[in-house]
C-alpha cells in the first residue's frame, strides 16, 4: 500500500475513462494521444522516463475528458436556448422574411397587409397580418 499515490489513482481513473469511451473514440483519446506525443518529446530532452510519459498520458486523458465535457454542455446550451424575436427575423428562411420579399411585388396585397394592421391596431396586428401573409404566401400561384 505504500506504492500507491495520487498518480497512480489518476492513472487509474484515466484508464476507466479511455474504457468507457473506447468505441466512439473522441477528445479523451486524443488528449490520451497528445499526452503520450508530449511526453515522449519531454522524455527524450530530460533523462529518459516512462514515468514522465505516464504522468502527460493522464494529464491529456484528463484535458480530453474535460474537452468532451464542455462540447456536451455546449450541445445542451444550444439546444435548450430557443431563438429571440430578432434571431427569427434576421433568418433569411424564415417564411415570414420571404413572404415579405414576394408581397415587395404585390401592390394590391401590400394595401389589404395594411389595412390588416391598422384594422387591429398594435394588439396582435402584426401577427395577424403575418399569418396572413404566409398564408397567403403558401397558397400562391407557383407562377408568381
Amino acid at each position: 500500500m505504500e506504492n500507491i499515490n495520487i498518480w497512480t489513482i489518476l492513472g487509474i481513473v484515466s484508464v476507466v475513462l479511455l474504457a468507457a469511451y473506447f468505441k466512439p473514440r473522441n477528445s479523451v483519446w486524443g488528449g490520451f494521444t497528445a499526452g503520450i506525443i508530449i511526453g515522449v518529446i519531454i522524455a527524450m530532452f530530460s533523462d529518459f522516463s516512462w514515468y514522465v510519459i505516464g504522468k502527460s498520458a493522464v494529464v491529456g486523458t484528463f484535458l480530453g475528458f474535460g474537452a468532451d465535457l464542455l462540447g456536451r454542455l455546449s450541445d445542451k446550451i444550444r439546444k435548450g436556448r430557443k431563438r429571440d424575436f430578432l434571431e427569427e427575423l434576421a433568418d433569411p428562411n424564415n417564411e415570414v422574411n420571404k413572404a415579405m420579399k414576394w408581397l415587395e411585388d404585390k401592390p394590391e396585397l401590400q394595401a389589404e397587409f395594411n389595412q390588416i394592421l391598422k384594422k387591429h391596431d398594435l394588439y396582435g396586428g402584426p401577427i395577424k397580418a403575418q399569418e396572413w401573409l404566409v398564408e397567403k404566401y403558401n397558397k400562391r400561384n407557383i407562377s408568381d
